[in-house]
């Protein structure tokens, strides 16, 4: 199950990401990983699902795996703030 959050706590996460993480040798290519399939898309910048859901309810990423099968199972998954 995905942790229970907010918009604006989401909103706050993709700031956080790109100021510290974006530019980060870890995230720079993020896109180019096969293990990140899904995005979230917020003006016309994408963020890694996982690590802003770890963001934004304060979880470590594993326990984001389980968002991972949640989506998994659904193809046609878009989110869009």
């Amino acid at each position: 199950m995905i942790p229970e959050t907010t918009r604006n706590s989401v909103l706050q996460a993709t700031e956080r990401f790109d100021k510290e993480l974006r530019d980060s040798q870890e995230w720079r290519d993020w896109e180019r990983q096969e293990s990140h399939k899904y995005a979230i898309e917020h003006e016309g910048r994408r963020y890694p699902v996982k690590k802003i859901v770890s963001i934004a309810t304060n979880t470590p990423s594993a326990v984001s795996a389980v968002a991972q099968k949640q989506m998994d199972s659904s193809r046609s998954w878009d989110s869009r703030l």
